[in-house]
């Protein structure tokens, strides 16, 4: 038996010609107070790390090896950065920071057991100022992505890469490189008629569905920054990029986004960069919103002007962490019932002075967003589907994912996608109601779901006191409505 799960984050899910008195909420990551930062730029440390000079946007790759169970992350620093390196802490409050060309880019790594206590280990793979006592991985990389590819035959290619290797502010190619470790790596290997600008996170992963390997970069349309896709068959040949996602303009573009597949979902960890107003109290700072997909190709916002991870609250050089900037850069790692989402977070402006550290967050598994009363002294109404239940499911339950307070409930009948009505012995006041939270199933006492039922139905939900509903599960078909 295989069962679909659909979150009421995607659209495609809810029948909104019936709703009524309700609204979608994303919910919001908890910060890991206790122990964020897990680690920060050690270049004014005791003792300094030299070749930390800025992790600027960091772009984070955490993968969780099951080879080893580590916790592992890959991230873009600039070893070489003369404004910051000049620029005492204290000092950068009332100085202006200005980015120059002799900026120089690397690759960089630490681990951890437990995804708390993370590692810089020196590696002695690269020499930086005459010394290999270092976690560099890859030098003069830039914009890393890194995926962990269990299904290649190839051992020395389980761990694949996209980087763009900068040699100049005008020489920049778009490389794969393979390793068996994450740590031993190829030589970069340049991709033939194939160079993005790719200036950003270059998130690539192998799709579940297609089996194709998958490039999310940065394009530029109408002077704006928009997320972009490429396919390939064998991680060295690419399709051209073609735009998936824009924001609602100049105050909130696409810096990057982290696709991952979610159940029957695509999945998208925007970075919405804010600009176009220099006297709005979010320029030139960065959120993290989240997009949803039925394919890869067609993308559209959960809830637009919502984020899922916000930024902590203050600004330079007082505020919280991660309160100018958040770069999410890897799907979520699931672990004892949450989702754990890593970050890099600046404290200040994307074009400014910022110290970049890297935390963690976490949600329920499959909470990451819900409907819910507008006006809670009212009744709400959410519609689900059109859906198809074929005969073998007819027998199978369907179930909600729900939190309902003392007090609320959820009830619920099933409409004839048809008529539009009611159908007859379905009816809500023949349902149990919903009264405790976790995934709760619709039951129609002494009256199974035949396969004799229509066969579309939509599910209208009633909820009052509070009730929140997250999403449906079992042997369901959207049909999706084109009228």
């Amino acid at each position: 038996m295989v069962l679909n799960t659909f979150l009421f984050i995607d659209p495609g899910t809810v029948f909104h010609p019936l709703g009524r008195n309700m609204r979608l909420q994303l919910c919001q990551v908890q910060k890991d107070t206790e122990n964020n930062p897990l680690f920060t730029e050690d270049f004014f440390a005791d003792p300094p790390r030299r070749w930390e000079a800025r992790f600027d946007n960091g772009y984070p790759n955490v993968i969780r090896d099951p080879a080893d169970g580590k916790y592992k992350v890959w991230w873009s620093v600039f070893i070489t950065d003369p404004v910051s390196a000049s620029t005492p802490l204290e000092k950068r409050p009332t100085t202006t920071y200005h980015p120059v060309n002799e900026r120089t880019a690397a690759l960089a790594y630490a681990e951890s057991t437990d995804g708390v206590h993370w590692i810089k280990p020196s590696l002695g793979l690269f020499e930086f100022e005459g010394s290999s006592a270092n976690n560099l991985v890859m030098p003069i990389a830039h914009g890393t992505g890194i995926s962990l590819d269990v299904d290649d035959p190839d051992p020395n290619r389980r761990y694949k890469m996209l980087t763009r290797m900068d040699w100049g502010p005008d020489n920049h190619i778009l490389c794969a490189a393979f390793s068996p470790d994450g740590l031993r790596w190829s030589a970069p290997h340049r991709l033939v008629g194939f160079n993005p600008r790719a200036d950003v996170h270059n998130f690539v992963f192998r799709d579940p569905m297609s089996r194709r390997y998958v490039l999310i970069t940065r394009a530029w349309r109408d002077g704006m920054r928009v997320a972009a896709v490429s396919y390939s068959h064998d991680f060295l040949c690419w399709s051209d990029p073609v735009e998936i996602l824009r924001g609602d303009g100049p105050r909130n573009q696409i810096y990057d986004m982290t696709v991952f597949r979610h159940h029957q979902h695509y999945l998208g960890l925007v970075s919405l960069f804010h600009e176009g107003d220099r006297d709005a109290l979010d320029h030139d700072l960065v959120d993290t919103g989240l997009a949803v997909a039925w394919d890869l190709d067609s993308w559209t916002f959960a809830a637009e002007g919502q984020q899922l991870i916000s930024r902590g609250s203050g600004s330079y050089p007082d505020g919280d962490w991660d309160c100018g900037c958040i770069f999410v850069s890897a799907p979520p790692i699931e672990d004892d019932g949450k989702l754990w989402f890593y970050w890099m977070g600046g404290n200040g402006p994307h074009g400014g002075f910022r110290e970049t550290s890297f935390g963690r967050g976490w949600l329920e598994v499959d909470k990451f967003g819900h409907y819910s009363q507008v006006d809670a002294s009212r009744p709400g109404t959410l519609a689900l589907g059109p859906f198809n239940i074929p005969a073998q499911g007819s027998h199978q339950p369907v179930e909600l994912l729900v939190e309902v307070p003392e007090g609320g409930s959820v009830t619920y009948e099933l409409w004839s996608d048809r008529y539009r009505q009611p159908v007859v012995g379905f009816e809500r006041e023949a349902c149990r109601p919903l009264t405790e939270s976790g995934w709760q199933v619709l039951d129609f006492p002494g009256r199974p779901w035949r396969a004799d039922n229509p066969a579309a139905v939509i599910i209208v939900c009633h909820v009052t006191g509070g009730a929140r509903l997250f999403g449906i599960r079992g042997m369901l078909h959207p049909r999706r409505i084109a009228d």
